[in-house]
């Protein structure tokens, strides 16, 4: 009996021992498992994954377009193609950016002078005409690429009249304060209308 009894706390000891967990040698817990410096760093460069409310629509790309305004003084004007159909006359007009990154959205503003140099007319800014256009957009124009414009204007006035005596001979552009003129050897002297930015030098999307 007294041999039972003297076992009985070695038992209770050991049974103790493989109870616990977590547990070292000493009786003190063991530390949580560290992750690498490295995977840290690179959880902090990346930054928190990006999150949206539920139903909420993704950016559109324009939304997300960095850049100060654009201003035609760091712009080079150029006439591209001309067209005509049933009374209209067109012309594209190609702005080429020779600055830093900058943005252009919607429509420059135009007018049209006479052969005196005298202003004649402001162009309507319409995403559509007779002879194209595109929808509104906000557009990142970095150095050395281009946008453009379709500027239209009809050949006789709304009475039918000859446009010999009131054509239209320069257009002016402004963008950002600064106006650059640009000739147009059409015979366009009505209905001017201008028609929004586009990526590229079509004119048109």
């Amino acid at each position: 009996m007294r041999l039972r009894l003297g076992l009985l706390p070695v038992l209770l000891s050991g049974l103790a021992a493989c109870g616990s967990t977590g547990v070292d040698a000493g009786g003190t817990s063991a530390p949580p498992p560290v992750a690498s410096a490295s995977a840290a760093a690179s959880a902090s460069a990346s930054g928190p994954a990006p999150s949206s409310a539920a139903g909420s629509p993704p950016a559109s790309p324009t939304a997300a377009v960095a850049g100060a305004a654009c201003t035609i003084d760091r712009m080079r004007v150029t006439a591209g193609a001309q067209d005509a159909a049933a009374g209209h006359r067109s012309v594209v007009v190609v702005f080429l950016n020779q600055g830093p990154a900058c943005t252009v959205s919607g429509y420059p503003a135009v007018t049209a002078a006479g052969a005196g140099g005298q202003a004649i007319a402001s162009a309507r800014q319409t995403p559509t005409g007779f002879m194209g256009g595109a929808p509104v957009a906000r557009l990142l124009v970095r150095n050395g690429d281009s946008v453009s414009v379709v500027v239209e204007a009809t050949a006789a006035t709304d009475t039918g009249a000859s446009c010999s005596a009131h054509r239209y001979a320069k257009l002016l552009f402004r963008v950002g304060g600064a106006q650059v003129g640009l000739g147009w050897n059409s015979d366009g002297c009505a209905g001017l209308q201008v028609h929004p930015f586009v990526a590229g030098t079509s004119g048109r999307k």
